[in-house]
Parts: C-alpha cells; sequence; structure tokens
C-alpha cells in the first residue's frame, strides 16, 4: 500500500503520542535552550492521548477528505456509497 503525505504526518504524530505515553514526561520548550515546562503526571497521560488520537485522525480521515475535495474540485460528483469519483 502506498501512503500518502497526509497518513505519514498522522502516524507520526500518533508515534510522537505515543513515546510521551511512555515517557510520561513531555519537555515544553525551544530546541537548544534550557527547557521551559514539563508536564507530567496525569495531564501527560491526557496530553499523549489526545495527540494519540489527533494523529490517528489525521492519518485515516484527513487522505478521504482530500480524494473528496479533489473530485469536487475537478468537476465531479462522488458517490459516498462506492467511494468513488464519478465524471458526467
Amino acid at each position: 500500500m502506498l501512503f500518502e503525505w497526509p497518513q505519514i504526518w498522522g502516524f507520526g504524530l500518533a508515534f510522537v503520542g505515543l513515546v510521551f505515553l511512555l515517557r510520561r514526561k513531555i519537555d515544553v520548550g525551544i530546541q537548544g535552550r534550557p527547557t521551559s515546562y514539563v508536564v507530567t503526571g496525569k495531564w501527560a497521560i491526557i496530553l499523549s492521548l489526545l495527540t494519540i488520537v489527533l494523529g490517528l485522525f489525521v492519518g485515516f480521515q484527513v487522505p478521504k477528505q482530500l480524494k473528496i475535495d479533489s473530485c469536487l474540485d475537478n468537476g465531479g460528483k462522488y458517490n459516498y456509497q462506492k467511494s468513488l469519483c464519478e465524471h458526467n
């Protein structure tokens, strides 16, 4: 299966969320400078789970919406039952 960029970004974001979840510590700040703030405990878990959910949403839903948008931009009619672009 060939992956598109939104899927790669989405699954990458979900992976980052998984790493945060395993570490249970999120360092917030600019790379190369001292850490400004550290999120730990239950807030790190909540933020990690939200990141995972957002990543999976982007990975699965955005490519479908881009396909529909591309069909409509090219003057087609998208058939939602068949998941096909129809040109008349």
